[in-house]
């Protein structure tokens, strides 16, 4: 059985080779690794192509005329090449330890027994790394206090718990992606997660499959609570513009699920970020929309708000 892992790259030659050569050593061997290179100025194009020429039948290069898209909708390019039962995201920046495909395809197998013919996530927990894959902890979820039971699509809206690079997913989730139509996706492993949350079936590995490298390039990371605290203590400013622009974007994002979904509450979420503070912070824990911590829920109920109008 083949299994499709989905690469893009962005000026990724610092560490390109220690994930390719990862995969390489994987100990299941039926996999075809597709790339695409996101408008890299490094040397991530060499460096790819001579993989390519070395393992010509396991490694493709997607080559298009879209430049540099970002991460998300390169991610959703990619998706349209894999033709396999199932398919895995992959950071360039990370090391598979070598039996992430076989434990990770298992647990797909059996999971799949009861859930024919319906989307499947299968994902797993992290080591957390730094730049020279020194161990900062052994499990991302408890370091980011990420609960992986959580697996209601309502809560998945407004609180990604499930982190891209550990994903498998089965060839079902792409009849509900409508893959020409994706700028409003905010990354495609959340989108994804909400999806197979909405129509299929989430679960997971509980133990590490990865070393998730953290460095000062990383697009999206792993940072502490505490760490957090420590970045935004003196630009309280620049919290609170970050902070407004993601949840912005939870609108337009769930707008699009809406447009995929036809679910009313979906569409009514979008419409009470435009109410007051304690109608949003009552609907929302009613009906399900809440994050996993009393912190977490406070910042999101006063910074959810779009004031432009919404359209259907």
């Amino acid at each position: 059985m083949i299994i499709d892992i989905l690469l893009s790259t962005y000026n990724g030659e610092k560490y390109i080779h220690n994930l390719i050569d990862s995969i390489i050593n994987q100990s299941y061997t039926e996999w075809r690794l597709y790339i695409r290179d996101d408008g890299s100025i490094d040397d991530t194009s060499n460096i790819l192509n001579w993989y390519k020429e070395k393992y010509l039948l396991k490694i493709k290069i997607i080559e298009d005329n879209l430049g540099n898209i970002g991460p998300s909708k390169s991610f959703m390019e990619l998706i349209k090449y894999s033709n396999a039962d199932y398919f895995m995201f992959c950071d360039q920046d990370d090391v598979w330890f070598t039996n992430k495909i076989k434990i990770t395809l298992d647990k797909m197998l059996a999971v799949k027994q009861n859930n024919e013919g319906i989307p499947i996530i299968i994902h797993t927990d992290l080591t957390v790394v730094d730049s020279e894959l020194n161990i900062i902890s052994k499990s991302f979820w408890k370091y980011q206090n990420k609960n992986p039971n959580i697996k209601n699509y309502r809560r998945l809206i407004v609180e990604n718990n499930i982190t891209g690079c550990t994903m498998m997913l089965s060839k079902e989730i792409k009849k509900y992606i409508n893959l020409e139509k994706n700028d409003f996706i905010l990354m495609h492993d959340w989108f994804t997660t909400i999806l197979a949350a909405y129509y299929g079936v989430i679960d997971y590995v509980d133990t590490s499959t990865i070393f998730y490298r953290q460095h000062n390039d990383n697009v999206l990371g792993a940072k502490s609570i505490l760490s957090k605290i420590k970045n935004y203590r003196f630009n309280l400013f620049r919290f609170i513009k970050e902070r407004k622009n993601n949840y912005d974007k939870y609108t337009l994002q769930s707008n699009v699920l809406y447009k995929v979904t036809k679910e009313d509450k979906i569409l009514k979420f979008c419409q009470i970020s435009r109410r007051n503070i304690i109608y949003k912070m009552f609907w929302c824990i009613k009906y399900g929309f809440y994050k996993h911590s009393f912190i977490g829920n406070i910042i999101f109920f006063i910074f959810y708000s779009n004031h432009n109008e919404f359209k259907n």
